[in-house]
């Protein structure tokens, strides 16, 4: 909501059942890589929506923030630009994997993907008896 009302972009989180992250190391650096991620579409890519996922598989929980901003210029390297060296030193200080996916076609143009093992994370909630 605070950024949608701050930069005036479509921001929206998607979470379809609780992901509970025991470790608050990880849960800090998670939100602190998609923040990162948000303020690099508006910055950067100048989106006029950004959605951020956050979701549970089998073994991995995977936050992806995606943009419908510019795609990254000829020759981008992920590697490059301090808000993707904190992102990446962010998620090894976890343990994650960090992509960063520019150009998809589809709605969104760009996106940052985390996935962290499920051992940080914890068991799934369970609705009270």
């Amino acid at each position: 909501d605070s950024v949608s009302r701050t930069f005036r972009v479509e921001c929206g989180f998607h979470c379809e059942e609780p992901v509970l992250i025991h470790d608050n190391a990880a849960a800090v650096h998670l939100f602190r890589i998609a923040h990162e991620a948000v303020n690099n579409s508006i910055k950067h890519g100048k989106a006029g929506r950004i959605a951020i996922s956050l979701k549970r598989t089998d073994r991995r929980v995977q936050l992806a923030v995606r943009n419908d901003g510019l795609a990254p210029p000829p020759g981008f390297k992920d590697s490059e630009g301090m808000g993707m060296q904190i992102m990446r030193y962010r998620a090894g200080m976890i343990g994650a994997t960090l992509e960063i996916n520019p150009g998809r076609r589809g709605p969104f143009t760009f996106s940052v993907v985390c996935t962290l093992q499920k051992e940080i994370a914890g068991a799934p909630a369970r609705p009270p008896a």
